[in-house]
């Protein structure tokens, strides 16, 4: 297992080559400390953080011009703070899978007026076992239905889920 923190400069012009990365799964490794603002990492397709011991808030840019993102995957950390709108606009709605479950975010799930729409090929957000508050957007509900074949899948705490017939499990 790979330990310490990702280096600041992760993408920058020093390292062009690393800039032209798409693909990047550095779970279930013993990462630790905060994600750096500074990744320039906007050619990424698939961003596997998972399963380490990342902390700390994620800067309000942090994913600021990720626009070929699809996949990313930050849960089981300990991340803090509010959710970034930048994550949850990454890839310029073409998003299908966002796993932020199992951290410490805290305030409301950004879903931005449109967001919902444009991320129809969406199939999976996993958000319990958080500190998030008020209620998922009904947008965000709606995208959660079977469409052609694909089974759309929503996991999030009781306390947030607005989504009828996707709380089923909340009484």
């Amino acid at each position: 297992q790979f330990t310490g923190s990702l280096p600041t400069g992760l993408g920058s012009n020093s390292t062009d080559h690393i800039r032209r990365l798409r693909y990047l799964s550095l779970s279930h490794n013993r990462f630790s400390g905060t994600l750096p603002s500074s990744l320039l990492l906007h050619r990424m397709y698939y961003f596997d953080l998972s399963y380490n011991d990342f902390s700390g808030p994620l800067d309000a840019d942090s994913f600021d011009g990720w626009y070929r993102m699809r996949h990313i995957y930050l849960d089981h950390n300990q991340f803090t703070g509010s959710v970034p709108e930048s994550l949850v606009t990454a890839g310029e709605g073409n998003m299908r899978s966002i796993y932020l479950n199992n951290n410490k975010f805290t305030g409301e799930f950004p879903t931005p007026k449109e967001w919902a729409k444009d991320n129809s090929k969406l199939t999976t957000i996993k958000l319990q076992n958080n500190g998030l508050t008020g209620e998922l957007s009904t947008r965000l509900c709606e995208l959660f239905v079977f469409e052609n074949g694909d089974m759309i899948e929503l996991d999030a705490d009781c306390n947030i889920c607005s989504c009828k017939g996707l709380c089923n499990n909340c009484k």
